[in-house]
């Protein structure tokens, strides 16, 4: 990326190159600015990034701002040795934006960060739904379709993709995939090799890290050079190679919880252990087959919440709209909205909660057990680190804050 930006005099003016990092709690948003800020400093550039946080329960993330100044040249002695570089993002002045949730990339764009004439933006498509969305009655979820769609308009050049995927095959973090986008996609003037060795230079969870960066490089590259190739006429010949179109997310969940609900259906206290055995035997015998699987999600939930005896509290709750039910043999879509809401309502998340939360034995163990690993993985972040409840023979994994 340029950086010159005309003459006066005959002396070229020049500017750092800005980027905003937008990221939420865990996603090692800080690691990711000072792995670019490490990077440029390791070149002779001048750097400076800044933090400013977010607000908790995903009304906002936390913006991390860094600016990057090149080095003098030769014939630039008169210029400041020691440039003045600003803490927070100007709208309409940032060169880079990464954006680590899709509805994130949205905020950036809403608030000025993203331009047409100047910025590169990198988001990945995963969503982690905000509060307005899951607090509506009915779906109140935003459409992704029209966030992708937002940002393309919005920015010079648009990288997206769910680079939060990438990062769990890897066994590591979003961070590392990001990181691994932003030099793919020749936003900065350094290689490859001098972004890796920033990753080898932390000596934590390198391998891992590198993995996941190599993935997001390849990705960012390849859009990158598919917006670059020429645009066929009409009358030069298209070949075509026809395949399989890959599963979308909502396809793979719908699957996933076919799957479930069979389960479900045929022995319950598979997907909730033998410490709920007797809850899914009632919920098996006394309500409507379509509902069964919220309804284990939910005595799941407000067993952990609080014990066995709240989860039959919360079974008599659903009970009492038996009688309500107009289709029972067929959705019973009123069954499955109130295992649902009900389930939310019982365990209200006050910071007591959240603190009980971060303190569970099973939690605990996890992370030695991460520490341990030779390539950990964060907790929570795949399947070998997944969060389930405290039998460790249950295999519903906790609602994340998309599936509810």
């Amino acid at each position: 990326m340029g950086y010159g930006l005309g003459s006066a005099g005959g002396a070229a003016l020049r500017r750092p190159i800005t980027i905003a990092v937008l990221a939420m709690g865990g996603e090692g948003g800080g690691v990711l600015s000072n792995w670019i800020a490490d990077t440029a400093r390791a070149a002779g550039w001048t750097t400076q990034n800044t933090s400013v946080a977010g607000v908790a329960q995903r009304t906002g993330a936390t913006v991390y701002y860094i600016e990057l100044y090149p080095p003098r040249t030769d014939s630039e002695q008169h210029a400041r040795s020691e440039p003045i570089l600003s803490t927070m993002p100007t709208p309409g002045e940032v060169d880079v934006v990464i954006a680590s949730e899709l509805m994130e990339a949205g905020r950036a764009v809403q608030r000025g960060f993203v331009t047409p004439d100047r910025t590169t933006l990198i988001a990945s498509t995963n969503r982690v739904y905000s509060i307005a969305e899951k607090s509506g009655p009915a779906d109140a979820r935003v459409d992704s379709g029209e966030l992708i769609a937002g940002a393309e308009r919005a920015a010079k050049r648009l990288i997206s993709a769910d680079f939060n995927t990438l990062a769990s095959k890897a066994r590591s973090v979003i961070s590392a995939s990001l990181f691994g986008a932003l030099a793919g996609s020749g936003a900065l003037d350094f290689s490859r090799e001098q972004f890796e060795q920033t990753i080898r230079d932390t000596g934590k969870g390198v391998e891992a890290s590198l993995k996941a960066f190599g993935a997001g490089f390849e990705l960012a590259q390849a859009e990158v050079h598919a917006a670059e190739q020429p645009t066929e006429s009409s009358s030069q010949k298209v070949f075509l190679t026809l395949g399989t179109r890959p599963k979308s997310a909502a396809e793979k969940q719908a699957e996933q919880d076919a799957e479930l609900r069979r389960i479900a259906a045929d022995d319950p206290t598979r997907l909730v252990g033998s410490d709920l055995r007797s809850q899914a035997q009632r919920i098996a015998r006394a309500f409507p087959e379509p509902a069964q699987l919220m309804l284990l999600r939910g005595v799941t939930r407000v067993a952990l919440y609080q014990d066995n005896a709240y989860a039959d509290r919360y079974l008599d709750r659903v009970a009492r709209l038996e009688g309500y039910e107009t289709d029972p043999d067929g959705a019973a879509r009123l069954t499955t909205e109130a295992a649902r809401w009900i389930a939310l309502w019982m365990c209200y998340q006050d910071t007591i909660q959240v603190a009980l939360q971060k303190v569970r034995p099973a939690r605990i163990d996890g992370i030695r057990s991460w520490r341990r690993s030779p390539t950990p993985c964060r907790p929570g972040s795949g399947p070998a680190c997944a969060r389930t409840t405290r039998s460790r023979s249950w295999s519903i994994s906790l609602p994340t804050r998309g599936s509810w």
